[in-house]
């Protein structure tokens, strides 16, 4: 189990995200990171509460893990919702604009900051239980007499924590500021549009 979870946590420490397109990009957030990530929690949470019956001298600290879990989902669903339903949408209409040689008018002001705003927001509230939960499992440590199930929890524990850890990241160092840069260029451009439409009718 400990070298499948070694796997899973470097698996794409070999990728420079930095070069990798756009696109590719919001569909790798969507279709691996966020699939991952809820598929992953509601498999914890089903296999602790299984712990917890078979565990019951555990039943004060697995309690604990669990509600803390639980507490986690909404936030997690929070994020993704933004960023499914508002942000990534409109990323995409904006590289689409970004990438066409025709004007770019739609742009006037900066939509995306107050949405990376809220989303560094839900980020950093998700590190803070993610480091919460570290601390109440003893840096995933199972204890020490207990059954292999309850190891193949924290075991799965650590990896989803670990993993979403680095989603967070990867969101944090190469999504929101390349939104951010795209839309300034979109936003300058749709400007430099403008002044020239306003030189041209000035001439007429």
């Amino acid at each position: 189990m400990l070298l499948r979870k070694t796997a899973q946590v470097t698996y794409y420490n070999h990728i420079d995200f930095n070069r990798v397109d756009e696109y590719d990009l919001l569909d790798f957030i969507e279709n691996r990171q966020h699939a991952f990530t809820r598929k992953m929690l509601d498999l914890i949470i089903l296999n602790l509460q299984s712990a917890l019956r078979n565990n019951p001298s555990e039943q004060h600290i697995l309690t604990q893990v669990v509600k803390s879990l639980e507490s986690l989902r909404p936030k997690i669903e929070q994020l993704i919702s933004l960023q499914e339903t508002n942000l990534f949408p409109f990323l995409r209409k904006l590289l689409e604009v970004y990438k066409q040689k025709e004007p770019s008018r739609f742009l006037k002001i900066k939509l995306t900051e107050s949405s990376i705003r809220q989303i560094k927001a839900e980020h950093a509230g998700i590190l803070t239980m993610l480091e919460s939960l570290r601390s109440l499992t003893n840096q995933f440590q199972p204890p020490a007499k207990t059954d292999e199930a309850m190891k193949l929890c924290y075991a799965e524990l650590q990896e989803f924590s670990e993993d979403l850890t680095q989603q967070l990241y990867r969101e944090d160092q190469f999504l929101l500021p390349r939104i951010a840069t795209i839309e300034e260029m979109v936003l300058n451009r749709s400007q430099q549009d403008d002044a020239l439409e306003y030189g041209h009718g000035g001439d007429a």
